[in-house]
């Protein structure tokens, strides 16, 4: 079965608003979806940090999944601009170690949607930071295998901007693509 492209047939319009307008995220979809190579999603193999250069790294994540009991998930990498956003550097922790409450109840909710439909999950939420920053966080999570047919993997870009309208800021949107 070949990579799921949200955009074919209706072309982009397909794709959430919120990522449409998102270029990082956006691009960072478009390389995921280059490395496919008629399969249902690209091995770990395929990713490369020159494929996806300068600019996108900062952005993105890769986090091996414990597919078992995904609070135990690890995180690979983590990108610069999420980690200075964040304030911490969760590399080389588990999700149930830097995320707790609903932050983790969404990280896994998010994989487990990925996961089950074997396809792209976006999402955006407001979250709130260090006590008095309010940030909309942007969420591509994007299935990888790992030498193998099934997910076993998660490439994921976050980017951060300020919350257009403070009623909506709670709100969580979730699209699997």
């Amino acid at each position: 079965m070949p990579c799921y492209d949200a955009t074919t047939g209706a072309g982009r319009d397909a794709l959430p608003t919120a990522l449409r307008e998102d270029a990082i995220l956006l691009a960072i979809y478009d390389y995921w979806l280059s490395r496919c190579a008629g399969r249902a999603f690209p091995d770990r193999a395929d990713i490369s940090p020159h494929g996806l250069g300068p600019k996108l790294l900062p952005h993105v994540g890769l986090a091996e999944l414990d597919l078992e009991n995904l609070p135990q998930s690890r995180m690979r990498l983590v990108g610069t601009a999420i980690v200075d956003t964040l304030g911490f550097d969760p590399t080389g922790k588990r999700a149930g170690e830097y995320a707790h409450g609903e932050h983790l109840a969404l990280l896994i909710s998010l994989a487990t949607d990925m996961l089950l439909h074997r396809r792209p999950v976006f999402s955006e939420v407001g979250v709130r930071l260090h006590e008095e920053r309010f940030l909309m966080v942007r969420r591509l999570y994007l299935p990888l295998s790992y030498g193998g047919s099934e997910p076993a993997m998660l490439l994921f870009g976050q980017t951060f901007h300020p919350p257009a309208d403070p009623a909506t800021f709670k709100r969580v949107t979730r699209v699997v693509l």
